[in-house]
């Protein structure tokens, strides 16, 4: 069952309005049957964890009924079929749930445009209000943070700051490793904000109805 088409989300960039990145947030990952939510592809599994100052306080994780088929490609990567999904909630079950969860806080995520654009056009065919208004995107904060780096995927990050990874490619494990880049790369922000240099930008969360440029997982 595909969802109604969606607008194409615009590209936003960074500025220098939010003096400092948040320290209470949810960190989500969403697997997919597929890359587009335009083209019809829905949620297989959301997961998520709820962060206050700093400290983990919750942890939420849930296979999702798409009813629609998972591409072979997408199941290549998170290894989530058919099998494992028949039996499973579907999202307008789920996804109160998962509001409830979130309860307000800003949300993290590893090239945040794609988790994004797939929660917006979930909210959209559970026809719910899309609640969440922030965004924080690990894969720019790592490019704002080290430009000299020259691949800034979740794997490529993984490997340069010696992160345990574990489970990769399925929602909660992308979602601890995630936390984890988020707060050194948090940390090394406010570092470069404590210099006397020129500041750098911080980057803004992204608001209603927009998305990161995109970017590799």
């Amino acid at each position: 069952q595909a969802c109604p088409q969606l607008p194409v989300w615009s590209a936003v960039g960074y500025n220098d309005s939010m003096s400092s990145l948040p320290t209470s947030y949810v960190v989500v990952d969403v697997e997919t049957t597929g890359l587009s939510p335009i083209l019809g592809d829905r949620v297989v599994e959301l997961g998520a964890v709820r962060v206050v100052r700093g400290v983990v306080v919750g942890t939420f994780c849930q296979l999702v009924n798409p009813q629609a088929p998972i591409h072979p490609g997408a199941q290549a990567i998170h290894g989530i079929s058919a099998a494992d999904v028949t039996h499973a909630p579907r999202m307008e079950a789920v996804l109160p749930r998962f509001i409830t969860f979130t309860a307000g806080l800003p949300l993290v995520a590893h090239n945040a445009g794609f988790d994004q654009s797939f929660l917006e056009a979930e909210c959209r065919c559970c026809e719910l209000t899309h609640p969440f208004a922030d965004y924080y995107c690990t894969l720019q904060l790592s490019r704002l943070v080290n430009p000299a780096l020259p691949r800034h995927d979740l794997d490529s990050l993984v490997r340069h700051y010696g992160i345990p990874a574990h489970n990769r490619h399925r929602a909660l494990g992308d979602v601890h490793a995630t936390r984890q880049l988020y707060e050194i790369l948090r940390r090394a922000y406010e570092s470069l904000r404590a210099r006397p240099a020129p500041p750098v930008a911080v980057p803004s969360p992204v608001s209603e109805g927009s998305r990161w440029p995109a970017g590799s997982a």
